[in-house]
């Protein structure tokens, strides 16, 4: 990645700082050309690196993998452990929260 977020491929280098996270914005244009059907999306991003279309952000946080029900339990706890007064986890407490009671 360099100084304006654009972004491409590692090389030989044995290790890179950055990780490609699975969140994207992503426009129709980048899909162009493509047969209907599965497919990688590596040789789109190789498409837009060379074209300077491919930036990234780096987070500056914590990422946490939320895969697997153990892991969502996992991140819930973690963010818990973050929240002062916080007793339920943040994914119930909105599935819980009645819109009628907000404040207008």
């Amino acid at each position: 990645m360099d100084a304006d977020g654009r972004l491409a491929r590692r090389g030989t280098r044995d290790s890179v700082p950055f990780v490609y996270a699975g969140a994207a914005i992503l426009t129709r244009a980048f899909f162009a050309g493509v047969p209907p059907g599965p497919s990688s999306m590596s040789r789109l991003f190789d498409r837009a690196a060379q074209a300077g279309r491919l930036f990234g952000v780096p987070l500056d946080g914590t990422w946490m993998h939320v895969g697997t029900p153990e892991a969502v339990r996992a991140a819930e706890a973690a963010l818990l452990a973050l929240a002062p007064g916080g007793d339920d986890p943040p994914t119930t407490q909105a599935r819980n929260a009645d819109p009628r009671s907000a404040t207008r």
